[in-house]
């Protein structure tokens, strides 16, 4: 009977993340899977934020990101599909004191070519106090990317959406989501990767 009841929780797990392209998209495994500037929170001490690679209990409160005021912060995830078109779903909360700073002349384009390894050509174009979200192709050198900026002022949970047409449908590429200098903390809730709708909208959601 428990070895019955075993297989049908594995199965059950199976189906329901049958489709996730990002593992731990709602981060209910911590920081598990993702790299770069987030950290799980410590309910215990508000103002400490044990880092990535942490072996504590997992909060299941979403992963924070604390601001730097004279550089990006970030975080990645390597993940695979043969997929051409995805949609990009975040969602996530940002503190009272948040403000975000501009990017600097070149130091958007410096940072990403050295966080990526990978040479890049032409300009990266983003607005100020902006979010830069790309998807990084190793093999073919080169990234897809857009940029989006935050309501500030607005205490409630937010969710946007975007799409990555026009990808190339071998296997491994890298997601970053990257944060303009600044101060203040974001609390993300979710970050998911989705096959786009028939249209290039993304799927699920009203063009």
């Amino acid at each position: 009977m428990r070895t019955l009841s075993f297989a049908l929780l594995l199965v059950a797990f199976v189906t329901a993340h049958a489709d996730d392209i990002l593992a731990n998209e709602d981060f209910s495994n911590g920081a598990a899977n993702w790299k770069g500037d987030a950290r799980e929170p410590d309910v215990s001490a508000p103002n400490s934020i044990p880092s990535l690679d942490s072996t504590s209990t997992p909060a299941n409160n979403g992963l924070v990101v604390q601001l730097k005021p004279d550089t990006c912060t970030t975080i990645s995830q390597i993940f695979s599909t043969h997929e051409t078109s995805l949609t990009l779903t975040a969602t996530y909360k940002i503190s009272s004191d948040y403000k975000a700073a501009g990017w600097g002349p070149d130091g958007l384009k410096s940072f990403i070519t050295g966080l990526l390894n990978l040479r890049i050509e032409g300009a990266i174009e983003a607005a100020p106090g902006s979010w830069l979200t790309l998807i990084a192709d190793p093999m073919q050198a080169k990234i897809c990317y857009c940029s989006f900026t935050p309501a500030t002022g607005n205490p409630a949970a937010q969710t946007t959406a975007a799409t990555f047409p026009q990808l190339m449908a071998h296997a491994e590429k890298t997601f970053c989501l990257v944060f303009p200098p600044g101060q203040g903390t974001i609390t993300l809730q979710k970050i998911s990767l989705n096959p786009a709708g028939p249209s290039g909208t993304p799927a699920g959601l009203q063009p």
